[in-house]
């Protein structure tokens, strides 16, 4: 950011984009690793879900495969990504 501060034609310009971050809880932050994380092929940590992991090997076992400590969403998961979320965020 600072580099981009710098390359601002004038202190307008740089405060409008200032204007545009949103600064993220720490709650928002696990939101949006959650489901970033899940929409790759790869998966994301059981350790990063906690207890949410359970609630996916459970509920939604149709829909997920777990590998190597990963739980990743299958294709039939990829389809329904918006209700599991929903479910467990």
């Amino acid at each position: 950011m600072e580099n981009y501060q710098l390359d601002c034609r004038n202190s307008n310009e740089y405060f409008e984009i200032q204007r545009d971050i949103d600064i993220l809880t720490a709650q928002e932050i696990h939101e949006e690793t959650v489901m970033l994380a899940l929409r790759l092929s790869d998966g994301i940590d059981r350790d990063v879900l906690g207890e949410k992991a359970d609630i996916l090997l459970t509920k939604f076992k149709d829909y997920v495969v777990e590998n190597d400590g990963k739980i990743a969403l299958n294709n039939g998961g990829m389809d329904v990504m918006n209700h599991i979320l929903v479910e467990i965020l």
